[in-house]
């Protein structure tokens, strides 16, 4: 698939808060359903993301018909110099065709571009190997043991503390 990365524009914020919330949905499984969607269908939260400070939303866009079709949230702190990501998308439709990868190594690159002298990024593991296998690839490691989801409030009920969450670093030369 051909697609290129850039900043997410003002104009975007809806449909990228649509799109994050569709390819999230799969990973409601363990969620109370008014948690479901990880961003107001508004678009107001990623509207104050991009125009943040130390932070920002890289899309991916479909040359084809210039759709966004993937996207990622990121931030950086200059002082201890750690970046972090917030959230990868990329909808189900658009999956397995090196979307998430380009949106992955564009968010790396930017965090050097950046002066960061690693990334942190934290993923559930539970019912999710084949996603922490994923980020290995890119020279993240997982680092310390893995503990409890960190917002247990958002968590049903037979769920509780059976979701578990990994740290995964990676450090740049």
């Amino acid at each position: 698939m051909s697609v290129f990365i850039r900043e997410a524009t003002q104009d975007e914020a809806v449909s990228v808060s649509e799109l994050m919330n569709s390819a999230f949905i799969a990973d409601a499984w363990f969620k109370k359903e008014e948690f479901h969607n990880r961003f107001d269908s508004g678009g107001e939260e990623i509207r104050d993301y991009i125009d943040g400070v130390n932070k920002c939303i890289l899309v991916a866009i479909s040359k084809g018909d210039n759709s966004v079709i993937g996207a990622v949230q990121l931030d950086w702190n200059k002082e201890s110099k750690v970046g972090h990501w917030g959230a990868l998308a990329v909808p189900s439709q658009h999956g397995g065709k090196g979307v998430g990868s380009k949106l992955v190594l564009a968010w790396l690159e930017r965090l050097k571009e950046c002066g960061m002298a690693s990334v942190e990024i934290l993923v559930v593991s539970t019912n999710n190997a084949r996603l922490v296998e994923w980020y290995r690839r890119f020279g993240l490691s997982i680092v310390g043991e893995s503990f409890p989801f960190v917002v247990p409030h958002i968590v049903l009920e037979e769920h509780q503390g059976k979701v578990m969450m990994v740290k995964m670093v990676s450090l740049f030369s």
